[in-house]
């Protein structure tokens, strides 16, 4: 594997590294505090030099002569792993250096520490702590699953903890290994205690091991010691093979019925009949967790833990908020994964949770905003067809030229019940894509009144037939309020022009109704400043009072409410 072709990539696509060549680990890092040791070198905490809030980072720092050949391959294939793996429960890889004789592998950091360190502390968890735990472990390896890969090494100490331990992610990819859909892996690795049976026979396995580790890792969790024992490694592997795993007596005995059968699904001896991360996700005892509205109202549940309705309701309100920021992360870095993450305009909380969106004002002014990245108005589509206050949309200068982007694009505004105007100026529209801005403005479902074509590529007879047809469009419904000769509006859309309204001809400079057109040549690759584009008044005070209350006020009302009683 190539190291150098490995970190130039990560470079790409690593968000804000911004890394330059022959810039060294101690350059841009300060070590703070060794936090662990490992076969191949130590594991320390850090952080940015440049950085003001000294936000803090993991990294491991690997002897390459120590590591030697065989120890690279594994380190370069977990770094390799953990750069296709992007998941809110999978620890980030944040960026690579090396030299002649180090490799560091910066990566997220977790300070709740390891999770068998988390319950060997404070003792075994509750079947809620235990539960919130496993559910995020299911949905990181629902995700790794779907990528085709096999972590190989699932237990406690490879799962890492946020501080106050609401947030579990995974890491340590070290014995990970892409297999697709099939059961082709014969090496024998991982840890024995946490080791699916059919590892140690003859026959190939796959995905089903890491769900084995997953009913080890909640058995470990809810009652401090491991399903199968033995005085000697022969003894633990033939109980690991045999399934002589005990769930009437004991601590485990205690736990719920689903909490038991849970664990007895995942530790089947057959791969084929062991439930699968989407299976897991789907059991009784996992949905039980998403229903927090029957365990908040059981009144005995209550009183044996000791909690208070408004410590249960804080926590449902701290829960909640979690939720919305995996969601948003999740968002985020589709984004990112787009290469879209630096358009602010797209960054919008409210629709990545909810799927809501409305801009502060009418007017959504987008001009030259993804002039370097055209391809990111595909992502402001679906925030334009669901808002509802939006009149006028301004994409000038954006060096759109994709055919399919206009296709979609024209689709959106045909059907936005309040868009009537639409500024597309100096944009290299391609000549297919005049049809469609004809059939749009032809449509008597459209609301589209005002079409910016100002320094575009399409023919002058496109843009007069669509000159022509918005006017026609004005003329039958001029009863609106809409009325270009009259309002504000309309007058600073005008064009100065020296040429009389009488000597205009179809390839000159003109003003038509709802169409403004400047025939000046726009090249694919250039930008030119678009005019000012103001196509509609503001609003009145009355249409502003009448907007929606805010979600935060009604938030805090409530809790004013509650606390009040």
């Amino acid at each position: 594997m190539d190291f150098q072709a490995l970190q130039s990539s990560l470079t790409e696509v690593c968000k804000g590294t911004s890394l330059k060549r022959g810039v060294s680990f101690d350059q841009r890092y300060e070590l703070e505090a060794e936090i662990g040791k490992g076969a191949y070198g130590t594991v320390w905490r850090c952080h940015r030099r440049f950085d003001s809030m000294r936000r803090p980072y993991g990294v491991k720092i690997i002897n390459k002569k120590k590591a030697g050949a065989k120890g690279l391959k594994w380190v370069m294939g977990e770094v390799e792993t953990m750069s296709l793996l992007i998941h809110p429960n999978i620890v980030r890889l944040e960026e690579t250096f090396q030299d002649e004789e180090n490799l560091w592998i910066v990566m997220e950091y977790m300070p709740g520490g390891e999770l068998r360190s988390a319950v060997l502390r404070d003792g075994i968890f509750s079947e809620a702590q235990a539960r919130r735990i496993t559910t995020q472990l299911l949905l990181a390896l629902e995700f790794i699953h779907q990528k085709g890969i096999v972590h190989r090494d699932m237990k406690p100490e490879n799962c890492l903890l946020s501080e106050g331990d609401l947030v579990c992610k995974i890491s340590d990819f070290g014995f990970s290994v892409l297999v697709g859909s099939d059961q082709c892996l014969m090496s024998f690795c991982g840890t024995t205690v946490f080791m699916a049976p059919e590892i140690f026979g003859d026959t190939s396995y796959g995905k089903p091991v890491d769900m084995w580790a997953i009913g080890v890792m909640v058995y470990f969790m809810v009652t401090g010691t491991y399903p199968f024992t033995g005085r000697s490694h022969r003894e633990l592997t033939d109980a690991i093979c045999g399934g002589r795993c005990n769930l009437k007596s004991g601590r485990i005995a205690e736990g719920s019925a689903s909490l038991r059968d849970f664990i007895s699904m995942l530790l089947v001896v057959d791969p084929n009949r062991r439930l699968s991360a989407r299976e897991a996700l789907k059991h009784p005892w996992i949905k039980l967790g998403m229903n927090m509205g029957n365990s908040i109202r059981d009144e005995t549940e209550m009183k044996r833990h000791g909690l208070r309705p408004r410590s249960i309701f804080r926590a449902a309100i701290i829960a909640l908020m979690a939720a919305h920021r995996l969601c948003y992360l999740r968002y985020c870095r589709m984004l990112e994964n787009n290469f879209c993450s630096a358009f602010t305009i797209l960054r919008n909380f409210r629709f990545a949770v909810s799927g809501a969106y409305e801009p502060p004002c009418p007017t959504l002014d987008c001009s030259g905003v993804f002039a370097r990245h055209p391809r990111g108005v595909r992502f402001l589509l679906p925030m334009l067809e669901v808002s509802r206050t939006i009149e006028a949309l301004d994409l000038s200068s954006n060096n759109i030229d994709n055919l399919t982007l206009f296709q979609q694009l024209a689709k959106t505004v045909g059907q936005h019940p309040t868009l009537v105007s639409l500024n597309l100026s100096f944009n290299p529209i391609p000549l297919l894509a005049g049809r469609g801005l004809l059939r749009l403005a032809r449509s008597p479902q459209s609301k589209l009144l005002h079409l910016g074509l100002d320094g575009t590529l399409l023919p002058s007879e496109t843009i007069a037939q669509i000159s022509a047809a918005l006017k026609e469009k004005a003329a039958v419904s001029s009863a609106a309020a809409f009325t270009p000769q009259l309002t504000p509006a309309t007058r600073s859309l005008e064009i100065s022009t020296s040429l009389s309204r009488n000597n205009l001809s179809v390839s000159s400079p003109r003003q038509r109704f709802g169409c403004f057109i400047h025939r000046s040549p726009v090249s694919r690759s250039g930008r030119q400043q678009s005019r000012d584009f103001r196509p509609f008044p503001t609003r009145s005070a009355a249409r502003e009072s009448e907007r929606e209350a805010p979600p935060v006020f009604f938030f805090f009302l409530l809790l004013f409410l509650f606390y009040s009683q």
